[in-house]
């Protein structure tokens, strides 16, 4: 192969001349492989070096090597051209459509960022539509969390409305905002809280991605201001823990005697002496766990069978806390069979 006199070898100078002369890419790209017995990537780097862009030389590629859309991309990729560049020329000349450009430019190795920024700028994707490709084309959710808040300025609440609007799960949307946005715990359940996820998916989400134990995840949610009945639903569902279990932690927590009440009722169904017991148990005195009791239902009679029997209180005893709880003196001599004064 020759040289003139500027240093360039014959290909290029052939190429430079045919191109300030007008000849159109695809019969450049032919005569540098058929006369001058180029290959597609001696060619590529010569339409580059004369000013073709990555479209130029893609269209070469194909009509004069034969080249796959992915040979193609490897090649202007190999050349520095940017994903977006090399997204434009397999969308112009292999007619090439948003999820395969992004499949082809995820196997030749563009970061993750970059094919989000090429599916904005080239197929004018919104975030949402752009996230839904990298997650059909097995791009994870915390690379697809960080590129939604890199290329398209999303926020954290932003992200995990569409991640989740896209088909990931708690745990995946969980980890995404701890690695995308440095979140700990409590901000990514709070997150998950607004944007409407199930607090038992809550509740696993803080065990599996946080490896929080069943007490710290019921204090964060508590913190957030999910329901009571709802944390007790989440630890029985997620940590397989029985009434007397969630009632300690509750109460551990702060939760008042009359929540973790309406929580034993609510989550697992239980009856007035069974809640008392419980509560009892966890050292409530009768006067609180009667009024607990009173706040979830019970009438008179309920609470002398619980009370009573639990506290071995009397007739005496009882009426003074049926009154002090709340009731009508009239109704609670009534009910024990004393006039009314």
């Amino acid at each position: 192969m020759g040289a003139c006199a500027s240093g360039l070898a014959d290909p290029q100078v052939a190429a430079q001349v045919l191109k300030a002369a007008g000849i159109e890419v695809i019969k450049i790209g032919a005569i540098l492989n058929q006369g001058f017995s180029q290959t597609a990537e001696q060619a590529a780097n010569i339409l580059l070096a004369v000013g073709f862009s990555a479209t130029e030389i893609a269209t070469a590629l194909l009509s004069a090597f034969g080249q796959t859309p992915q040979q193609a991309a490897a090649l202007l990729k190999g050349l520095s051209f940017t994903a977006s560049q090399v997204a434009a020329a397999l969308q112009a000349v292999f007619g090439l459509g948003a999820q395969a450009a992004a499949e082809i430019l995820n196997a030749i190795g563009f970061p993750v960022d970059a094919i989000a920024a090429a599916l904005q700028s080239v197929f004018a994707l919104g975030a949402q539509a752009a996230a839904a490709v990298l997650k059909a084309i097995g791009i994870a959710a915390q690379a697809i969390a960080a590129a939604l808040n890199h290329v398209f300025g999303a926020a954290a609440r932003a992200v995990a409305e569409i991640l989740n609007a896209i088909g990931f799960v708690a745990n995946e949307i969980a980890a995404a905002l701890q690695s995308a946005f440095a979140l700990g715990a409590e901000a990514v359940a709070a997150v998950l809280n607004a944007i409407g996820i199930a607090v038992d998916a809550i509740a696993a989400a803080l065990h599996n991605v946080f490896a929080l134990g069943a007490q710290a995840a019921a204090a964060v949610l508590k913190g957030i201001g999910v329901a009571v009945n709802e944390i007790a639903a989440g630890l029985q569902a997620v940590f397989g823990l029985g009434a007397e279990a969630v009632a300690g932690i509750l109460n551990d927590i702060g939760v008042a005697v009359n929540e973790i009440a309406g929580a034993l009722q609510s989550a697992f169904g239980l009856g007035f002496s069974a809640i008392g017991s419980i509560l009892q148990d966890l050292g409530f005195a009768a006067k609180a766990v009667g009024n607990a009791l009173k706040a979830v239902g019970a009438g008179i009679g309920e609470i002398v069978g619980a009370v009573g029997n639990l506290f071995g209180l009397g007739v005496d005893a009882l009426i003074s806390l049926l009154e002090t709880i709340g009731f009508g003196i009239c109704d609670v001599l009534s009910y024990f069979g004393i006039p009314c004064p």
